[in-house]
């Protein structure tokens, strides 16, 4: 009789096998708690390593070995030095070509095409999570992943972003204009140089003059930082201290939202940018607030109107503004909370990017004044429009006029190049399906970077890139091909995501430095300088001569 021996069962075996590890590692870590946890700790990054190198969807990519293995590669540039987009145009793809592997997941992009089919309108590229997480702002319309949920938050607050309705603005942003040259100009009579020229911290000035408009127009309610003293305000301290940190969310994007949670002063030690975000957020809620406690009575957007009574001067002392982004919004707004988020964020935006953009300009034009007199071609072409020079233009100037202006259009345009909104990489999600991008296969879930950066110094589109140059925006017979290139500068972005504010700063910038050049002839005081943390940083050359026009 033959006689069988029972077979245990597969689960029974995984159990049994289950139980013995645990029951060995258990033991070991017990006996030898230390050298234990070492070895497996080891023993896991030596696996992921390999895994990264021989395994992983984007092995078949050239890219720094040790970029590969660990996003501290990218980190390392950010912290100690002055970008990491530097490293990459300079060294990364002039040595292994347009896509560049620069992280475990993530995928380098300097292609001209592949930027427009990664921020097409119908683009199938999402935001990634794992970074927009770490401003701990997933509800604004910045943080948004989700394409058609950004659509439908977008086209609420895109009636009050139009050109038609920017432009009802043009009263209010004269007269900030106007409150700035008059605050400079005391500055010039009490300050006064042997050569008639101060010197002159025109980023502090812009950033009050920014602050102001886009406050009033979101709030109702100026911070009047153009009235103060000194141009200070704790807003603006905050808020410049937010680009120099966040590298963090870089490389770890779940860390801002766990500091968020600290006390201020813990806060303020660890991540001053945090907290930058945190009292933004903070006051937008409370402004929200206090006017939807308000029984004051609004009106509909309606054209902004010199109240012209009550000032005695040709200048009035408040343009009418019947309307605010507040008051519109809050009843059609998802929550309080949710307005709050994105009105805070906007104001931050504006802050970082337009006084930047208007310092840079300002520092370039008192540089090209002895080698190409860009100061007198300027002024010559506002004073053919405003022949009744400073106050005529204050009193009446409009965009459209501005526009016209060849020069003065040129080396805004050439400003925006080379400022940019965002410097470093825009970053990506590819789509479940697989895409293509520079003619290469992109695997699924891909990070795809790409750069406005980039865009703007390629050769191919922006002959000698690195070089200051407004003639290249000048639609004369001596333009090179392709120097005359609108397509391929995106400092407002393109497609779904393109800047929302962007008419609002073009309004703003036109006529700020309209009013700059009319009133002061400007000198250079020392080197441009800036960093890239994602944003740009300014650290020398904000600082130049004024001399007051009589």
């Amino acid at each position: 009789m033959n006689s069988t021996t029972a077979q245990p069962l597969p689960h029974t075996v995984l159990l049994t096998t289950t139980y013995s590890y645990l029951r060995t590692t258990a033991l070991l870590l017990y006996l030898y708690p230390l050298g234990t946890l070492t070895t497996a700790f080891v023993l896991y990054l030596t696996t992921l390593s390999i895994y990264r190198l021989l395994f992983h969807p984007l092995r078949h990519f050239p890219g720094p070995t040790l970029a590969k293995l660990s996003r501290l590669y990218e980190v390392y540039f950010d912290i100690f030095s002055p970008g990491f987009v530097f490293h990459a145009e300079k060294v990364l793809h002039p040595k292994y070509g347009k896509v560049v592997r620069v992280g475990p997941n993530r995928l380098r992009v300097a292609d001209g095409e592949s930027w427009f089919e990664i921020h097409a309108v119908t683009t199938p590229f999402t935001k990634d999570p794992s970074f927009y997480r770490a401003f701990n702002r997933s509800t604004s319309l910045f943080s948004l992943i989700d394409n058609q949920e950004h659509k439908e938050r977008r086209k609420l607050l895109m009636p009050l972003f139009t050109r038609k309705s920017i432009l009802q603005l043009t009263p209010l942003v004269r007269q900030k204009a106007r409150l700035l040259v008059e605050k400079w100009g005391e500055l010039c009579e009490a300050e006064t140089s042997d050569d008639g020229f101060t010197t002159v911290d025109v980023g502090k000035g812009f950033m009050a003059l920014t602050a102001d408009l886009v406050g009033e127009y979101i709030y109702g309610e100026s911070y009047n930082i153009l009235n103060s003293a000194d141009l200070s305000h704790p807003l603006l301290d905050t808020v410049a201290a937010f680009p120099s940190f966040l590298y963090i969310g870089k490389l770890a994007p779940w860390i801002s939202p766990l500091i968020e949670r600290l006390p201020e002063r813990i806060i303020g030690t660890l991540n001053p940018g945090t907290l930058a975000l945190k009292h933004t957020q903070v006051e937008a809620e409370a402004r929200i607030n206090a006017l939807q406690a308000s029984s004051v009575p609004t009106t509909p957007t309606a054209s902004i109107l010199l109240d012209k009574a009550s000032s005695p001067s040709p200048f009035p002392a408040q343009p009418a503004l019947p309307t605010n982004l507040i008051t519109e919004l809050a009843p059609v707004y998802p929550s309080a909370h949710i307005l709050a988020t994105d009105a805070s964020t906007i104001l931050t935006a504006s802050l970082l990017s337009t006084s930047y953009t208007l310092t840079h300009l300002t520092h370039h034009l008192a540089l090209l004044q002895e080698s190409s007199s860009a100061q007198t071609r300027v002024l010559s072409e506002l004073l053919s429009a405003y022949p009744g020079g400073l106050s005529d233009f204050l009193l009446n100037v409009q965009l459209e006029v501005l526009e016209k202006m060849p020069y003065l259009t040129a080396f805004i345009k050439e400003s925006l190049r080379l400022s940019y909104g965002i410097a470093g990489g825009l970053r990506r999600l590819s789509p479940k399906r697989e895409t293509k991008l520079a003619g290469l296969a992109i695997p699924p879930g891909t990070e795809v970077v790409s750069s406005i950066y980039t865009l703007h110094h390629t050769a191919e589109f922006f002959p000698n890139p690195d070089i200051f140059n407004p003639e290249r925006w000048l639609p004369t017979p001596a333009a090179k091909e392709g120097e005359n290139n609108e397509r391929n500068m995106v400092a407002f972005g393109t497609g779904r995501r393109m800047c929302l504010g962007k008419e609002l700063a073009l309004l703003e910038i036109y006529t700020v430095v309209g009013a700059v050049v009319l009133g002061f002839e400007v000198r250079g005081e020392g080197e441009w300088k800036w960093k890239e943390r994602w944003l740009p940083v300014r650290v020398g050359g904000g600082e130049v001569g004024l001399r007051r026009r009589r």
